[in-house]
């Protein structure tokens, strides 16, 4: 130990500050990019001087509520003074944890005016943001936020790539809710053009009411995330069609709540030509995400995108959440039947919606059905290599073994003899139906499992991972933070449902880690 200690001393100073660089940024976690840096700058003279002369290791700044105490102002300052001329990663968080909206009433204990003392510290520096996040319980911060930045002439951000706000009350998407305050919802410009921010490639915005046609930041985006906002501010079918044509490299894709306004009526009246003007092409997307609230709404607002590239679909019941007993969600039978009907390759129809079979990633939160209707989904998954399940009804889970009942389909047209030559059928008329075994998702590898039946969910897994089960063998089993339960629910992960992992041959990571 004590020669690994001289061996540390005696590696160059530009080494070194590139150590301390890497492991600075090695965690997501916000308090560890407090934590690190001041670490590494307390454990001798030497690592101190060459801490405090490389600057990219003070770049990721950190506030938690009620940020405006002296000491996280003054570190704050410290961090922006050291981190010399390196890209800024900004993260307010402002929520209170004893906050209990509506029951709380409006008095939040961090104010719109306090807001605009660390926005007097951070603004000067805004050529310098990379990413800026804002966590907030209530509208008020958000609108002083957005208010400033409209209000302040000649802001350039050309180093801004990510821009995140999040007013964190999933409350105001419930069916019915409406904007409020009432006194507030005048929309603003999200970057209205008294600001560059060219570089900008990924947007969230969680509950945030902004001026949809006025907002400069929507283009060129790579990520685009748009959740929990009440209906009546969401853009119109027009507005978000603009927003999605000025985005044409978009990745990704996530709307959990309300979309777009639909025309309920459209259907009936547009012509075909103008139905074809309502479709979404998105060339390039390859992660769709939706959680819907609303099964109706759902269809339709699926029915607009057709989306060739797709690779990542993500499907989440979100009423489960909002009800105060989780059991109770919405029949998204029809929002799976509609995948089903317009996800599978057919010849005569090459673009189609939803090309099933080439995603290797889907997530399932909440999602309720028949099994019969869960079967016919997944088996459209050819290609999945990664499933995520979440609050699945343990019936659902019978889905998931390898061979399905027998059903007949079409065998391949075999040829005919017509005047004595031998000729290929043309069609599929008149063909024999032979039986034909079923594989569920052949070619999955890895789950991640949250609050679902481990028992059933172990007889499950050991039978695809035998020899003759048709389908690749499970590799790893990740169960989610939070997805054990309570000993003696159907939730808790037995001993016994460990052995039966481990004897199949699975990777088990509980909570992270290896067991």
């Amino acid at each position: 130990m004590f020669l690994e200690s001289l061996l540390v001393h005696k590696l160059p100073l530009e080494i070194l500050s590139t150590i301390f660089s890497i492991a600075t940024h090695l965690s997501d976690d916000p308090v560890s990019a407090i934590s690190v840096p001041l670490s590494i700058s307390h454990v001798c003279a030497r690592w101190r001087k060459v801490s405090l002369s490389t600057g990219s290791l003070w770049t990721r700044l950190a506030l938690f509520f009620p940020a405006i105490d002296p000491a996280q102002l003054t570190r704050t300052i410290c961090w922006l003074n050291r981190s010399k001329s390196y890209p800024l990663e900004i993260l307010l968080d402002l929520r209170y944890s004893d906050w209990d909206w509506p029951s709380s009433g409006d008095g939040h204990p961090f104010t719109g005016e306090m807001l605009q003392v660390l926005l007097t510290i951070l603004l000067p520096h805004v050529q310098r943001w990379k990413t800026f996040e804002m966590l907030t319980d209530t509208w008020e911060p958000i609108h002083t936020f957005l208010t400033r930045i409209r209000d302040t002439p000649n802001l350039k951000a050309p180093m801004l790539q990510s821009l995140a706000l999040s007013r964190c009350n999933a409350y105001f998407v419930r069916k019915g809710e409406v904007f409020q305050p009432i006194e507030l919802k005048e929309p603003i410009p999200l970057i209205s053009t008294g600001m560059e921010a060219e570089g900008l490639r990924d947007v969230l915005l969680a509950g945030v009411h902004v001026d949809w046609t006025k907002s400069r930041c929507f283009r060129n985006l790579l990520d685009l995330t748009l959740k929990f906002h009440s209906a009546d501010v969401m853009p119109s079918f027009p507005e978000f069609k603009n927003m999605l044509d000025a985005c044409p490299d978009l990745e990704s894709l996530t709307i959990l709540g309300w979309g777009p306004s639909l025309d309920p009526n459209s259907d009936e009246n547009s012509t075909s030509q103008t139905k074809r003007e309502l479709l979404l092409r998105l060339p390039t997307l390859k992660r769709f995400s939706h959680g819907f609230v609303d099964v109706d709404y759902a269809v339709d607002f699926l029915a607009l995108f057709r989306l060739p590239s797709l690779r990542a679909l993500e499907l989440q019941d979100i009423t489960a959440n909002l009800n105060e007993d989780p059991s109770i969600g919405l029949d998204a039978t029809p929002v799976l039947e509609w995948l089903i009907s317009n996800g599978a390759q057919l010849s005569d129809f090459p673009s189609i919606w939803y090309p099933l079979c080439q995603v290797e990633r889907l997530e399932l939160e909440g999602i309720k059905t028949s099994q019969q209707v869960f079967s016919r989904f997944l088996r459209a998954f050819t290609s999945l290599k990664k499933l995520c399940l979440s609050d699945v009804d343990s019936n659902l889970l019978s889905a998931l073994y390898a061979r399905q009942d027998e059903e007949t389909v079409p065998s391949l047209p075999g040829p005919i003899v017509v005047e004595g030559r031998e000729r290929r059928r043309s069609s599929f008329a008149s063909v024999s139906l032979t039986p034909a075994p079923l594989l569920t998702c052949p070619h999955l590898v890895d789950m991640v499992c949250r609050r679902v039946d481990y028992k059933y969910l172990s007889k499950i897994i050991s039978a695809r991972c035998k020899v003759d089960s048709g389908v690749k063998p499970l590799e790893t089993l990740e169960i989610d933070s939070g997805g054990e339960g309570s000993e003696g629910s159907s939730f808790a992960l037995r001993e016994e449902d460990r052995e039966a992992f481990l004897k199949a041959g699975v990777g088990l990571l509980v909570n992270g880690e290896a067991r």
